[in-house]
């Protein structure tokens, strides 16, 4: 039968690029062994790095979107022992990998010295300011949301390229301080109304010219595809009040046609 063995391990501290030592710890931890000692490879190396609320806008896909360039710029093998908490990035590498531990540390003190100028996403956009993928292209493009530039991707199984915009911090958060997403809002419902009544006022026209031109209910209820007797109630003011001289130009018509 096993025994518990205590052990504990010592992190040791490496200096970034920034000036400042990351902030390192022991870690703690039991392990059940079978038989004699055994070397320590827990993850007890350990940095962190903090990441202002301005940096995320209080946006959870924003702080993963940190977390995503922060391990873009950083080689495959240690990608995994980088994570993104509430509040800060967070490095948990082996204890017997001290050099490779200092130089991803200086790598993530450099990224994290440009979070605040990195461009923002879309769906980060969608996050922060809580609008929906329609609102956001509406407004992106009639100009209300700018656009600083564009990104191509290339995704993973797929032959095509992914080509989306970007937007500034600063201007994402210009629109958050100054609450303009409510007066897009009301404006987006006044053109919606708008184009109603002059999709309505339109097709009245179309419908009194049919009557006018028909001059009988009946005839006009095929061509407008209702009831005569609808046609009598919302159109019948349109109604010729001379047949006769109606039939004589249309007659008239034919006859010059012929």
């Amino acid at each position: 039968m096993g025994s518990l063995v205590l052990a504990i391990c010592e992190g040791s501290r490496c200096r970034p690029a920034c000036g400042s030592y990351p902030q390192v710890s022991s870690k703690l931890f039991f392990s059940r062994e079978t038989a004699g000692p055994k070397l320590c490879t827990s993850l007890s190396l350990i940095a962190e790095w903090s990441i202002l609320p301005t940096a995320t806008l209080g946006s959870s896909v924003c702080a993963k979107g940190v977390e995503r360039e922060a391990r873009a710029r950083l080689p495959w093998a240690v990608r995994k022992y980088l994570k993104a908490e509430t509040g800060r990035l967070l490095l948990r590498m082996p204890g017997d990998e001290d050099e490779a531990f200092g130089l991803t540390s200086e790598k993530i003190s450099k990224t994290v010295e440009t979070i605040l100028i990195l461009p923002v996403l879309p769906r980060e956009v969608e996050d922060i300011l809580a609008i929906s993928f329609r609102e956001r292209h509406k407004w992106l493009k009639d100009g209300r949301l700018e656009s600083i530039g564009t990104r191509t991707v290339n995704m993973r199984g797929r032959s095509k390229v992914v080509i989306f915009h970007v937007f500034d911090p600063k201007h994402i958060e210009e629109v958050l301080d100054r609450d303009l997403l409510n007066s897009w809002r009301d404006q987006d419902a006044e053109e919606v109304a708008r184009n109603r009544r002059r999709g309505t006022n339109k097709a009245a026209r179309t419908r009194a010219g049919i009557l006018k031109q028909t001059g009988s209910c009946e005839q006009a209820s095929y061509a407008i595809q209702d009831t005569p007797d609808v046609v009598q109630q919302h159109y019948g003011r349109f109604l010729p009040q001379d047949k006769a001289a109606l039939a004589a130009r249309i007659l008239n018509q034919v006859w010059e046609a012929a």
